[in-house]
């Protein structure tokens, strides 16, 4: 082991020298361990500093679909009331219709009844004027 580059001539003792080394030796690599700890934080930190942006981003991501899915309730909710309108007009249509069927059929019926009537009235001026059926001329 060189003890050259410590300065150790004032301490006589070889065991003392050796123990004076091992404290260098151990101090040296505090030291070194320290730096390699700082690279590892400012590394760790810079690390850090990337995911917190990356969840930024996600974040700027979810509010932005956060947005679109609050614009999509709206349209949702505004079909959904005019799918109840439409639903309302069309009870109110097929109720008007049916009112509508049944004044047909009523119309039918009577239609019905005078066209008997006109076919008994015609029988019977056929019977009371005989004259009016015949074709002489």
């Amino acid at each position: 082991m060189s003890n050259s580059s410590l300065p150790l001539h004032h301490i006589r003792n070889r065991d003392s020298q050796d123990v004076v080394y091992n404290v260098y030796k151990l101090v040296k690599k505090l030291q070194d361990d320290h730096e390699n700890d700082k690279e590892a934080f400012l590394m760790d930190r810079e690390t850090m500093q990337q995911k917190i942006l990356l969840q930024q981003e996600q974040l700027a991501g979810f509010d932005q679909i956060s947005k679109e899915w609050e614009t999509m309730k709206a349209k949702i909710q505004s079909l959904e009331l005019k799918v109840k309108d439409e639903q309302a007009a069309n009870r109110k249509l097929r109720h008007h219709n049916m009112k509508l069927k049944m004044k047909v059929m009523e119309l039918e019926r009577q239609t019905s009844s005078v066209s008997k009537v006109a076919i008994l009235a015609q029988q019977m001026n056929a019977i009371l004027n005989p004259q009016d059926t015949d074709d002489s001329d």
